[in-house]
């Protein structure tokens, strides 16, 4: 193998690095031993390396280095394949959306994971501005106790014939909201992953790794041949089902008066007049829409769907992963394969609908610190002007 002048520089400062994220991450003792006394045998190479290193009669040592070492150099090693999983679901995303994490992150493939966050129906039921009450007065003589309403609800099983009987009078919109709005999350994937713990797991993870599986988790993955999580979700994981959005029939549609299409477009669309919001349901925070489009420098979106190029997905990828190797081929200063995020529950919604559900202890917008990062990222990957090539 032909040596490089910097491969003892790019060694000791690996290894250095791998150390001061162990510590930081607060990862077991003996990892951390392990990896000082490494990053220590580095160093002392390094440091008898230069005091009998000869430079090139150029002056220069990059005279001797191909450019494929200085990219060495610049990612480190070799990223590790990963797949995007839902734990509680034991789903993965679709073939082509896995992969090396430096060539998902800096490009268009972590959008996907705002379809399968994105709740693509209010939580609460769109009110009408025509009737002020929820009862059922306003029938007339179809007037029945609300209970009966909600058993013939429940035993629909279509959301069309659901959200259509709905639609037939503004009274009975919200008594059947709940299983109307059930059914339509059951009828697509878009939004299926909402509210479950989603990790991004690297192929390097080991079965002892893994804080964010339960003991029962545990205790499964320890009967599997492999004895990896990677493997497991590859072997024994359904695959996610593409997101595509429910719609009713547009021949239906057309038959609808202007008010009832008004609400249908109520009930089944992206809100385009509220702020949107990735919360992690688990720690309580959020990353808002609108601080994604300062820092991208766009205007204002008229809704999730619109983040397509850079958005939700990729602070989220960010900040998911977990591998026991911290190696990513991605510089930055902390270790992105031991994700602070990592199997968390997520969901994309809108600021409304979050504050609604707040608990006891108020959300906290990490905004800032989090897109500060996702800037540091890119500038690193693309240069200071990352915004004019992406």
């Amino acid at each position: 193998m032909r040596f490089s002048p910097l491969s003892p520089i790019r060694d000791a400062v690996t290894r250095k690095e791998t150390t001061r994220r162990l510590i930081k991450y607060n990862c077991p003792p003996h990892k951390v031993l392990l990896a000082l006394f490494d990053a220590l045998r580095y160093f002392i190479l390094l440091n008898f390396y230069l005091l009998n290193f000869k430079a090139p009669e150029d002056g220069t040592i990059l005279a001797r280095v191909s450019e494929s070492e200085l990219m060495c150099c610049t990612h480190s090693q070799t990223s590790r394949d990963t797949y995007r999983i839902n734990l509680d679901k034991k789903q993965i995303l679709p073939a082509g959306l896995g992969g090396k994490l430096r060539e998902l992150l800096f490009q268009y493939y972590p959008a996907c994971l705002m379809d399968y966050l994105a709740v693509p129906v209010a939580s609460s039921c769109p009110e009408s501005k025509t009737v002020f009450t929820t009862t059922t007065v306003g029938l007339g003589r179809l007037r029945l106790p609300t209970e009966l309403i909600l058993i013939v609800f429940d035993k629909i099983d279509d959301p069309q014939d659901a959200v259509f009987l709905g639609l037939a009078h503004d009274a009975l919109l919200p008594i059947g909201w709940n299983r109307i709005k059930a059914l339509i999350m059951a009828a697509s994937p878009i939004g299926s992953w909402a509210g479950d713990r989603i990790v991004c797991i690297g192929d390097y993870a080991e079965s002892d790794d893994l804080p964010m599986l339960t003991l029962s988790e545990r205790q499964e993955l320890s009967t599997k041949k492999h004895n990896n999580l990677y493997q497991y979700a590859s072997n024994e994981f359904t695959v996610a089902g593409d997101p595509v959005k429910w719609a009713p029939d547009a021949k239906l549609v057309a038959r609808l008066s202007s008010h009832e299409q008004m609400m249908l477009r109520r009930i089944v669309d992206y809100p385009q007049d509220s702020q949107w919001v990735l919360c992690n349901l688990t720690k309580g925070q959020y990353i808002t829409g609108e601080a994604i489009e300062d820092l991208f420098g766009e205007p204002p979106s008229l809704g999730p769907e619109h983040f397509t190029t850079f958005g939700f997905g990729h602070v989220l990828l960010a900040h998911i992963c977990w591998s026991s190797d911290p190696t990513t081929g991605i510089n930055c200063y902390r270790a992105l394969s031991y994700g602070d995020w990592a199997g968390d529950e997520f969901e994309i919604t809108t600021m409304q609908e979050m504050k609604s559900c707040e608990g006891e202890e108020p959300w906290e917008d990490v905004s800032d610190s989090f897109l500060e990062e996702i800037n540091d990222l890119w500038e690193q990957e693309y240069g200071m002007d990352w915004r004019e090539q992406i």
